[in-house]
């Protein structure tokens, strides 16, 4: 009777584990597909204000304007860059008409909307002009015949990211995480300001960089022992695992 019990105990442990991980594997699902939606916003406004009028003009001032017009309307937080192909910035609207601007060193998206010339999102980084952990998406200018004049871009802060994990009301002791191409945290609902810009675990990092999804159990950067699941957004390559103590 004794082993039985014991053995019934086991088995429903082990069939707890099983649900908890179809469970995380389908809110990672769910999540990072909301990640994607995000993102694609952003670019889709971006192409919009590529287009504008006093862009292809040449009137950075009257572009100006509709830039900040629209960071006050969309991108609150944020900001918008104007940048040569080399990473000089042109136009940036935290800085005041006529400030020097300074080159952007992580030049990976642009090089990316140079070759493809499609939108492009970077990892997270620290900006130069802010010093926070930011996010750079890329959409290509294009004069009339075609080729890339400028790199137009948007810098939304991580906060941007972790407004998607707060409107899921996730249970307080769960740990859930965006990660980006690298496996660098983007958002966390667990002491974020502690671990932004760090990798994930050993064990989830490496099950990440070889699948697309899959659900593990794992200790996190902070030492729990989670069931985790992960699933990775196609388009921009980031990733949402959400784990359950």
């Amino acid at each position: 009777l004794v082993a039985f019990t014991l053995s019934r105990r086991y088995l429903d442990y082990q069939n707890a584990i099983e649900s908890e991980a179809r469970d995380t594997l389908e809110l990672s699902r769910g999540l990072s597909q909301s990640v994607e939606k995000l993102l694609q916003a952003r670019v889709a406004v971006l192409e919009v204000l590529a287009l504008s009028r006093p862009l292809r003009d040449g009137d950075l001032d009257g572009f100006r304007a509709q830039a900040e017009a629209v960071i006050a309307a969309q991108f609150a937080g944020s900001n918008i860059l104007l940048l040569r192909p080399d990473g000089q910035q042109v136009l940036n609207t935290l800085r005041p008409k006529g400030a020097a601007l300074p080159i952007r060193l992580e030049m990976g998206t642009i090089r990316q909307v140079l070759a493809t010339g499609q939108p492009a999102v970077s990892n997270v980084f620290k900006g130069l002009v802010t010093g926070r952990y930011v996010v750079s998406i890329d959409v290509p200018v294009r004069r009339a015949d075609g080729s890339i004049a400028y790199i137009l871009s948007t810098n939304p802060e991580v906060s941007a990211f972790a407004d998607v994990l707060r409107r899921q009301r996730i249970p307080p002791s769960w740990v859930a995480s965006i990660f980006d191409r690298q496996g660098a945290n983007v958002a966390r609902t667990h002491q974020p300001e502690r671990f932004i810009g760090q990798k994930a675990g050993p064990a989830l990092l490496a099950r990440m960089q070889a699948e697309p999804e899959g659900t593990l159990i794992s200790n996190s950067r902070d030492g729990l022992e989670l069931v985790t699941g992960f699933s990775r957004a196609d388009r921009f390559g980031w990733t949402v695992a959400m784990g359950v103590p």
